[in-house]
């Protein structure tokens, strides 16, 4: 597997937000989780994994969240993907599918 789009972030927390580890591109960044309250209620009504599309308080990057929560333990890990580094990435489909369309009309 390829690595992280840039301005990514990876993230383990404990169930109540509080940030344990956060690599965003190379740093590591202390906190809690804000941007992210939805997915703390998702895991409170029950839900142990999801997706969230949210824009990080800490630093302005749109990001498409996964998280999952650690069986067994009160432990939540997220990958968060910036938004602009997943369009992106797909730039190069995205050019060869018109490409492709414009041959087939």
């Amino acid at each position: 597997m390829g690595a992280l789009p840039p301005d990514s972030a990876q993230i383990i927390a404990k169930l109540d937000g509080v940030i344990l580890a956060r690599l965003r591109g190379s740093v590591e960044v202390p906190g809690h989780l804000r941007s992210t309250k939805r997915i703390l209620e998702d895991i409170a009504a029950g839900n142990t994994e999801g997706n969230l599309t949210a824009k990080s308080q800490s630093d302005g990057v749109e990001r498409v969240y996964h998280y999952r929560v650690v069986p067994g333990y009160p432990l939540l890990v997220m990958v968060g993907m910036a938004t602009k580094g997943l369009v992106d990435a797909t730039a190069p489909s995205r050019a060869a599918l018109r490409m492709q369309s414009v041959a087939l009309s």
